[in-house]
């Protein structure tokens, strides 16, 4: 099945990693600082983020290494022998990390992304804190998948390389993503953005 370019993950593998991609950049480094400092739906960004998370969690690029192309029509293969994993992993990093450096993160994305996760009830432990697993589980499992791919792709945006975050609080965000984004993943990708088969 061909996703659609409409989803962030899928505009930013078929439009900007297409066949000639090399030619329009010297690395996909620059690819993606011209997608972060180009595209004006911030939106835009926050899914592709969160969409790379899902298919990570579903370990669809381990699966079969043709998965970016197949399902987006995504051009780009590793050439210094990295898995495809990790390039998209690396991508994921990328976005937020081009997106702090070009001032396009909200200097409240940490109080956001805090704030959502203590709506859902999910809190960072404490002594004698319940047990905050079974709630992102939940989420990951029932919320519409838009609403899952904006809260993975905001908790990347605070995952960044750059951005200020203490140790303790990064773990415990990369747990939470991950335990959203593995029974998330089971739903990817959403027959919204699915193609016509071919």
């Amino acid at each position: 099945m061909r996703a659609s370019n409409t989803s962030g993950l899928g505009y930013l593998m078929g439009c900007y990693f297409h066949q000639d991609w090399v030619c329009d950049a010297d690395s996909w480094q620059d690819v993606i600082a011209e997608f972060v400092n180009e595209e004006p739906r911030l939106g835009l960004l926050v899914e592709a983020m969160g969409e790379s998370s899902l298919v990570l969690a579903a370990s669809l690029v381990d699966d079969d290494p043709k998965y970016l192309y197949d399902v987006f029509i995504c051009e780009f293969v590793p050439r210094d022998g990295s898995t495809m994993r990790a390039w998209l992993t690396a991508v994921r990093d990328r976005i937020a990390d081009q997106s702090y450096h070009s001032g396009r993160v909200p200097s409240t994305a940490l109080d956001d992304v805090l704030g959502g996760l203590g709506r859902l009830e999910i809190e960072r432990p404490t002594n004698g804190a319940v047990d905050w697993r079974p709630v992102a589980e939940q989420f990951g499992e029932s919320a519409p998948v838009e609403e899952v791919t904006a809260l993975l792709g905001a908790i990347s945006f605070v995952l960044a390389p750059t951005a200020s975050t203490s140790s303790e609080l990064r773990k415990w965000l990369a747990d939470v993503r991950t335990a959203i984004a593995v029974p998330a993943a089971a739903r990817w990708p959403p027959t919204s953005h699915g193609g016509d088969g071919a």
